[in-house]
């Protein structure tokens, strides 16, 4: 019998295995046979929590849209009273710090990426993502400019920031966060000006 309250527990160690095989192999390679082998569990246990590959793919991403956006949130709201081009930096700096640049992340976010082009869920999930960031970004540039202005800066940024994430998931550990951000932050600049 399983021990209860074991389930967020292992989903998320399953989870942190499909990062794993997809850092190690691409999506191919997070297979139930390969995530159970890395996890230590059975086939059985993954279908349990996640129901099929697809159940486990859809939960890797959530799992770190969620992350991304409750670090962006916590973050935002440390600068309540700050500036528009302070908050929208925050924003970039959360996209490239220490936890969402790891060279597993940015891999797996890469390999979504690809997929989505091609799976309903994933493309979905994608639409979520594109969605909320441009929410965040328009609502603050449209406390300073226009609101087609605002919406058409928001879409220059989320590319730029999209631009940045592929070049570094590409480049792995040769990727400096700080000029990264630094580029950014010259860009936000401008966009407000």
């Amino acid at each position: 019998m399983p021990k209860v309250g074991m389930a967020p527990v292992r989903r998320a160690q399953l989870i942190e295995s499909v990062i794993r095989c997809i850092d190690d192999g691409g999506l191919s390679k997070a297979t139930f046979k390969t995530v159970s082998q890395d996890a230590g569990v059975s086939a059985g246990i993954i279908a349990h929590y996640f129901g099929n590959k697809q159940g486990l793919l859809d939960a890797t991403m959530r799992h770190l849209l969620n992350n991304l956006f409750v670090d962006i949130k916590k973050a935002m709201s440390a600068y309540s009273e700050s500036s528009v081009q302070e908050r929208i930096q925050t924003i970039v700096e959360v996209n490239f710090d220490g936890s969402q640049l790891r060279k597993s992340i940015g891999r797996t976010w890469l390999s979504f990426w690809a997929e989505s082009a091609f799976k309903h869920d994933l493309a979905r999930l994608q639409n979520i993502y594109v969605g909320r960031m441009s929410s965040l970004l328009r609502h603050e540039f449209a406390k300073v400019q226009p609101r087609e202005l605002a919406r058409d800066n928001a879409k220059l940024l989320l590319a730029a920031i999209d631009g940045e994430w592929l070049r570094s998931s590409l480049e792995g550990d040769h990727s400096d966060p700080s000029v990264i951000r630094h580029r950014l932050n010259r860009l936000i600049g401008l966009l407000l000006n």
